[in-house]
């Protein structure tokens, strides 16, 4: 088991930018994977989220909601040079640290790549299922549905 302040350097890690020679998307799947296996209750979820990039209230509109979502959750993925941005924003620590851990798998990764990796189920991207709550494992999958359709 991992100490708290690990995971946090751990977390951290894998939100600065990976090098695409480290393996991009399946290298930080994998370190954020070994964070998600340490973590007891939703600490550490929740703590993910203070990393995610705010979004303005005009943004937060029907088109970056998240239904399905048990909290007011509004998710926007956007495309900056080729890259792939996530901002987010909920009433909810616990979703707002959902979103950190999907912005901690695709920020920075060409929207090609991420693409590609939203085809798979939404616990094979992140086995989330083993950590949330069954309706909070529900709002995970509709973040991830969101976020193909942005990107389409």
């Amino acid at each position: 088991s991992y100490s708290f302040c690990t995971l946090l350097v751990a977390h951290y890690s894998i939100m600065s930018a990976v090098p695409a020679s480290s393996g991009g998307i399946q290298y930080k799947r994998n370190l954020l994977l070994k964070v998600l296996g340490s973590l007891e209750g939703y600490n550490g979820i929740m703590e993910m989220g203070k990393s995610v990039k705010s979004l303005t209230q005009a943004e937060r509109d029907e088109g970056t909601r998240v239904f399905g979502c048990m909290s007011v959750t509004h998710l926007k993925c956007g495309i900056k040079g080729g890259k792939v941005t996530i901002r987010g924003h909920s009433d909810s620590l616990i979703s707002r640290g959902v979103i950190g851990m999907l912005a901690s798998l695709y920020e920075g990764e060409r929207v090609e790549d991420v693409t590609k990796h939203l085809r798979n189920h939404p616990m094979q991207i992140l086995p989330v299922h083993e950590k949330l709550s069954i309706a909070r494992a529900a709002g995970y999958s509709s973040m991830v549905e969101l976020l193909r359709k942005q990107l389409r």
